[in-house]
């Protein structure tokens, strides 16, 4: 059985843009980029939980990544994705790295 069955999709910058040859500005691009395997578990009715700045919000969805996955910002866009179909679309609130894995909650 495979522990981590979906991908995590996030929104990223890929060009920082700048300037071309003639001088006109180039506007950055962002689009999706896979970060990582994981797996979601949905949250029905959850507690309200807190950020690391302290403000309250309440979980939708708890994704767990493994435990060398890279550090996602909170505020970033994500995607759980298993194959073409997006399971969940949502924003980090809350990465946790612990001894046997990642958890995210958006």
């Amino acid at each position: 059985m495979n522990d981590y069955p979906f991908e995590l999709w996030v929104y990223a910058v890929i060009s920082d843009g700048g300037t071309d040859a003639n001088g006109f500005e180039i506007n950055p691009t962002s689009d999706w980029v896979k970060h990582s395997e994981c797996y979601e578990q949905v949250l029905g009715q959850s507690s309200v939980m807190q950020k690391a700045n302290g403000e309250s919000f309440v979980p939708y969805s708890k994704i767990f990544l493994p435990a060398d996955a890279q550090e996602i910002a909170n505020g970033t866009k994500i995607q759980v994705r298993d194959s073409d179909f997006v399971r969940f679309t949502g924003e980090c609130k809350r990465f946790s790295r612990d001894f046997e894995h990642c958890r995210l909650w958006a």
